[in-house]
C-alpha cells in the first residue's frame, strides 16, 4: 500500500444499483458498472472499520484536507501558517510586548513548534490574548490530539492561562465552546475567543487537563463525548468546529502589576470524522456527457441527497476495499438517472469518480419513487 504523499492510486470503482420492494426483495438495475477512481494517499490508519485517515486529491488534482500540523515545513520566524489564522486582543492602555511564529526553541516532535509569548503590565497595558486558530472544519473532526509546552505562566492578580479552545458550530446558527486549560496562574480565569468577524465570546465550559510548566503536556480528547456530556445535545447537531491555541496574559489592579505567558504548540492532530461522513453519492439526470477526468460535479440536475450514507473498510483474505452505500427512502427521490457521482466530503465536497450512462457503463433508468433505492460504490484497493 502506498504511504507517500506523492503516490497516486488509480482504483477500480464498481457500482451496483437496486430498488427494494415492500417484501424486502432486491430488484437489481445495475450490477457492478465499472469506472476508475483516482486517490492520492499519504497514510492509512486502520482501527477496525472506524478510521481511515488519509490525504487525498480529487480527480482534478485538488489536494484535500490535512489532519495535522507540526510546523516543520516552515522557516523559523514564519508568522502566517497556511490554513491557520493569528489573532490578538489588547486591553486598555498601550505598551506590552508579544512574540509569535515558528520557533526552534522548543519542539515536541521534530525541531519546530509555534510560539505565542505575551506580557502585560499595569498601567501601561491591561491584558493580552493571543490565538492561532483554524476555522470551519467540516465535517467536524471527532477527536483532537495536541501538545503544549508552557515555559512561563504568571500574573500578579488577575490571572493568566494557556490552553486550547474548541468552538462547536451548530445547525441553526448557535454555538458552544469548551476551554481545555493546560496551565494557569493566580485566579480561575477563562480566555475569550474571537470568531472570523472579530466578535468575542466566552467559552461555556472549562475542562482542567493539566497545570504544569517546563514540560510537554498532551491534550487528547474525544470531542463527541465531551460535547454530548457537557451540553446534552446530540453530536449530529454539530456542523463544524473552530480550533484555537490560546494564551492570556493578565496583570493586576495596581501600578507595576504584571502578567506573562510563554507557550509553544506542536503536533496538532484534528482527527477525521466518522468514516461514513467522509463520503457522499449523488445521482444526476444527464445521459449525453461521458465521464471525464476534468469533472468537478454532476453534469445534470442533482436528484437529491440520500436519506443515509454508510461506509466501511473491508479487509479479508480475498478482498481489500472501501464500500460506500447510499439509500434513498421511498418518496424521497424520483426522475431518470443517467450519471452517478462519488464524492469525498473533506473541506467541502470533491468528486472522486463519475459513472455515466453515456459511456454505456450502465443503462439510464427511471426511478420507481414508491420503492427505496440503494447505490453501492465499491473501491477496490491493491
Amino acid at each position: 500500500m502506498p504511504n507517500s504523499a506523492n503516490e497516486t492510486l488509480k482504483l477500480k470503482g464498481l457500482v451496483t444499483i437496486y430498488q427494494t420492494d415492500e417484501k424486502g426483495r432486491k430488484i437489481y438495475i445495475v450490477r457492478e458498472a465499472e469506472n476508475v477512481v483516482t486517490i492520492q494517499f499519504s497514510k492509512i490508519v486502520l482501527a477496525g472499520f472506524a478510521k481511515y485517515v488519509f490525504k487525498a486529491k480529487d480527480i482534478n488534482g485538488i489536494e484535500l484536507g490535512v489532519t495535522g500540523e507540526d510546523f516543520e515545513a516552515y522557516d523559523v520566524g514564519t508568522q502566517r501558517i497556511p490554513g491557520w489564522r493569528y489573532y490578538h486582543w489588547l486591553g486598555s492602555g498601550s505598551g506590552g510586548t508579544e512574540e509569535y511564529g515558528v520557533s526552534d526553541l522548543q519542539a515536541y516532535d521534530g525541531t519546530k513548534s509555534f510560539r505565542l509569548h505575551g506580557n502585560s503590565k499595569n498601567p501601561n497595558y491591561r491584558g493580552r490574548r493571543m490565538y492561532l486558530a483554524k476555522h470551519g472544519l467540516s465535517p467536524p473532526p471527532t477527536s483532537v490530539r495536541a501538545y503544549i509546552y508552557v515555559a512561563t505562566v504568571a500574573s500578579t492578580a488577575y490571572g493568566s492561562t494557556a490552553g486550547f479552545i474548541v468552538r462547536f458550530l451548530l445547525k441553526g446558527g448557535s454555538q458552544k465552546a469548551i476551554y481545555y486549560r493546560m496551565a494557569y496562574a493566580r485566579s480561575d480565569i477563562l480566555p475569550e475567543y474571537i470568531d472570523e468577524d472579530g466578535n468575542t465570546y466566552t467559552p461555556d465550559v472549562k475542562i482542567d487537563v493539566a497545570n504544569a510548566t517546563g514540560q510537554w503536556l498532551e491534550l487528547s480528547r474525544d470531542l463527541i463525548s465531551d460535547f454530548e456530556a457537557n451540553f446534552g445535545i446530540s453530536w449530529s447537531e454539530v456542523e463544524a468546529i473552530d480550533f484555537f491555541c490560546v494564551v492570556l496574559a493578565n496583570d493586576g489592579p495596581s501600578s507595576g502589576n504584571s502578567g506573562e505567558v510563554d507557550a509553544y504548540f506542536d503536533a496538532i492532530d484534528l482527527g477525521q470524522p466518522p468514516f461514513a461522513q467522509l463520503f457522499d453519492i449523488r445521482l444526476g439526470n444527464d445521459e449525453t456527457t461521458g465521464a471525464s477526468p476534468t469533472d468537478y460535479n454532476l453534469v445534470g440536475t442533482d436528484l437529491g441527497a440520500p436519506s443515509r450514507v454508510n461506509a466501511s473498510f473491508i479487509d479479508t483474505a480475498d478482498e481489500r476495499s472501501v464500500l460506500v452505500s447510499a439509500t434513498w427512502d421511498p418518496g424521497t427521490i424520483s426522475g431518470r438517472v443517467g450519471e452517478i457521482g462519488l464524492f469525498l466530503t473533506v473541506k467541502g465536497k470533491h468528486m472522486l469518480g463519475r459513472v455515466s450512462s453515456a459511456d454505456d457503463t450502465f443503462p439510464a433508468f427511471d426511478i420507481d419513487p414508491t420503492l427505496s433505492l440503494t447505490v453501492n460504490y465499491k473501491l477496490l484497493l491493491p
